[in-house]
């Protein structure tokens, strides 16, 4: 990896959006920021081990290197992030009170001849509903939060930033635990500490596949239960389907008695109840009918007197038609009159005016026209019709009467009356016979008896018949259950793949044990001679002359006599120049080229020791971004220093101590 750009925007000391570019040089690694204690160095180094570990604001959790930003105690990262009234947080406090929105750190560069670009974001903060955003593009693939911490983690060591992101200060506080203090951290930078963790999940897995075959032999148990249970079930079952059986045989039986029973019954009543029934309502029919020949018969009686004589009736209207046919006297005479008037000027003008009669026969069409008329009086005067003296527009009306009395069906509603009441009696007569018939009443209260004892017994039937259907029911369904258990069981149980399990679980157990064995062997050598290598580098003439490490990795130094000589009784600069060494051997053994980006770098290595940490431990690796004051790192060091530096930089402040920047510088004289 080769961080080219570092963009810091309003975090910690730095107000607004500054940024430094590292230009790379093949031979030059060194990038040096000078910068006076409470300038932004501590800000600088803090920037970076955010962008890479965050706040745990989405996990509600700081991780351990982030929660040492307030050493005083554990504060909550919203709390790390917005400051209360002992910590001020990481946020810029002038931008914060110009509403500035954009808070930010970002690195971009190269890893691995891909392009990276590294951004964590914190949003919303002006409401205080601050959140937390993480962004990695990789040769132009974007991931973001989770994914993209996710892909961090695969790209870079576990523990990383302890022994490639730090302070002097924190080289200053290994080195005085220096024995046991570094155990955890070398077993989790040499991948050591997944050996373990996956050693320690194979226990857990072969603990429960034990466990899970202790459990099988209890379901083997539990599945001869299931089993026995089933054969009782369906045992008891088969019996209950045979009383269903017997039952409903014995129910048809019983119904076919009440059937016949019944048919006997209905039988004996049909000859008395259904008898007097129907006796009953032909009684009630003809006692209607008569009461309406009744009423007819009150009005046919207006008509008596023409009714009681038939023969008269016809008489009268057979005369009547003979009248329609007859003329009246005076009628005879209108004619004489007509014919007098008419005869003679009418006539003759009529026949004048006619013009198929030729004028020469006008007077023979007039005499015979008179002839004609005196013969039709002649006529009707001979014919001896009746004469009659009403008029004839009452002759029709009368005829119309006589008809209507001589049709009206007086006699037949005398004659039905008579017969209806002679069909009553009748009626009545044989409903008095069957009401003294005790015989028949005798036998049907027996047959009602009979009945009543067949239907009892179907009652008792019927309920045994349905508690066997429900206990029929509930025997189906404790089956099912039984056999829902059963495939339950079958599913938990599985001895041969449970021990063809642990088999192979127990074979990879002993390869990872033995290549963990191996792996610490190889790396505890590798660490004794590294560490032993580069501490005579940076220390040549001191008294250690060899180092060795138990299986635990703690460190024993020991003398050219080959004894043992006690770290504590080491001076600080030795225990600190040790953990370097420590620091530099890791990072050599992780096998991974990230930059060391260090603070106060050479504090409490006094000037002796200096130019070999700078011209070995910095000057070999692959970029090493270090912040130093010109205390520490004067003009002295710079001059060892120089001929691997590749960028040369100054941290500047203002008095408020809020506005750090961070410029180009081209000469050493604008640094001493």
């Amino acid at each position: 990896m080769f961080i080219e750009k570092i963009t810091i925007c309003n975090l910690f000391a730095y107000y607004g959006e500054k940024s430094v570019v590292f230009r790379q040089h093949d031979s030059k690694k060194l990038y040096c920021l000078y910068g006076n204690n409470g300038f932004g160095k501590t800000s600088f180094i803090r920037c970076a081990k955010l962008l890479f570990l965050g706040t745990g604001l989405n996990e509600g959790k700081a991780p351990s290197l982030i929660a040492q930003f307030y050493k005083e105690k554990t504060l909550p990262p919203k709390t790390l992030i917005l400051g209360d009234q002992n910590f001020n947080g990481i946020l810029n406090k002038y931008a914060l009170n110009e509403w500035q929105s954009e808070y930010y750190v970002a690195f971009e560069g190269s890893f691995k001849g891909q392009r990276f670009y590294i951004e964590r974001r914190f949003d919303n903060v002006l409401t205080r509903e601050v959140q937390e955003n993480l962004r990695l593009e990789l040769d132009g693939v974007a991931y973001e939060n989770n994914d993209a911490q996710d892909k961090l983690s695969m790209m870079l060591p576990p523990l990383f930033l302890e022994f490639f992101f730090f302070d002097g200060e924190e080289i200053g506080s290994i080195s005085d635990n220096i024995r046991t203090g570094l155990k955890e951290k070398m077993e989790v930078i040499l991948q050591i500490t997944p050996l373990e963790i996956l050693l320690e999940r194979m226990g857990k897995i072969r603990r429960e596949l034990i466990e899970n075959e202790e459990k099988n032999e209890r379901t083997k148990e539990q599945l001869e239960s299931n089993a026995r249970k089933q054969d009782d079930a369906q045992q008891d079952l088969e019996v209950a389907e045979r009383h269903i059986n017997a039952l409903s045989a014995k129910m048809q039986e019983l119904q076919e008695y009440i059937k016949n029973e019944q048919a006997t019954l209905n039988t004996l009543i049909a000859n008395t109840d259904n008898d007097r029934k129907l006796l009953i309502s032909n009684k009630d029919h003809t006692e209607s009918n008569l009461a309406k020949t009744k009423d007819s018969l009150k009005e046919g009686l207006k008509y008596i007197v023409s009714v009681a004589n038939d023969e008269l009736t016809q008489s009268l209207q057979a005369y009547m038609q003979t009248l329609q046919q007859s003329v009246l006297n005076d009628d005879v005479e209108g004619f004489d009159k007509i014919v007098e008037i008419a005869g003679n000027e009418i006539l003759k003008e009529i026949i004048a005016n006619d013009k198929r009669v030729a004028s020469d026969q006008r007077e023979l069409v007039h005499k015979l026209t008179l002839d004609f008329l005196h013969k039709m009086k002649e006529m009707i005067i001979t014919q001896n019709l009746p004469k009659s003296y009403i008029p004839y527009n009452q002759i029709q009306a009368i005829e119309t009467a006589i008809a209507f009395t001589r049709d009206k069906p007086l006699i037949k509603d005398i004659n039905e009356a008579y017969d209806l009441k002679k069909e009553i009696k009748a009626i009545v007569d044989t409903l008095n016979e069957l009401y003294i018939d005790e015989d028949n009443r005798s036998k049907q209260e027996e047959i009602e008896k009979v009945i009543k004892d067949y239907q009892e017994k179907l009652a008792q039937k019927e309920g045994e018949y349905i508690a066997e259907l429900e206990k029929r029911l509930g025997l189906k369904h404790k089956i099912e259950e039984l056999e829902k258990e059963k495939t339950l069981l079958y599913a938990r149980i599985n001895t041969e793949r449970i021990s063809k399990k642990l088999r192979i679980l127990e074979c990879l157990q002993d390869v990872v044990t033995q290549y963990k064995e191996r792996l610490i062997d190889t790396l505890r050598d590798e660490l004794c001679r590294g560490i032993e290598q580069n501490y005579k580098t940076l220390l040549p003439n001191d008294n250690i002359m060899s180092v060795e490490m138990g299986s635990n990795f703690d460190i024993t130094l020991k003398d050219i006599d080959g004894n043992e000589i006690s770290v504590a009784n080491q001076s600080s600069g030795q225990k600190q120049i040790l953990a370097i060494a420590i620091f530099w051997t890791l990072s050599q053994l992780s096998h991974s080229t990230i930059p060391l980006i260090i603070d106060t770098p050479l504090a409490r290595i006094d000037s002796a020791n200096r130019k070999r940490i700078i011209q070995n431990y910095y000057a070999q690796n692959s970029q090493v971004i270090v912040l130093p004051h010109n205390g520490e790192m004067g003009l002295q060091e710079y001059e060892y220093a120089k001929p691997y530096i590749a960028g040369l930089y100054r941290i500047d402040n203002s008095g408020d101590r809020g506005h750090a920047e961070i410029k180009i510088v081209q000469d050493a004289s604008e640094l001493f």
